[in-house]
């Protein structure tokens, strides 16, 4: 499995919300799991097959004109956050929704 990271910024009315990001994910089988870890940052986790192209596609299929973001994947990593943070980068595991 691999976890991307997005972040995104809506300058343009009407603006995108993060729920409405979460929203779109939920709906996507390709998405075996996200963690909303900033305000405008998400980790989605995805099979290995799946690039950042995929999942850049559905959100811009959905938000075309009005959300700027960024996909990519976190072969390596560094910061400051929590235990919870690292654990989905390291070991990124489906939420079992999609079988």
């Amino acid at each position: 499995m691999k976890t991307y990271l997005i972040s995104f910024t809506s300058p343009k009315y009407p603006s995108v919300n993060r729920k409405e990001i979460l929203d779109l994910l939920d709906t996507q089988t390709i998405i075996k799991n996200w963690y909303g870890i900033m305000p405008y940052a998400i980790l989605v986790s995805s099979e290995d097959d799946i690039s950042s192209s995929d999942i850049s596609k559905i959100i811009g299929g959905r938000f075309p004109s009005n959300l700027t973001f960024l996909v990519t994947e976190t072969t390596s990593a560094d910061g400051l956050a929590n235990k919870e943070v690292w654990d989905f980068i390291n070991k990124p595991k489906s939420s079992g929704r999609w079988k």
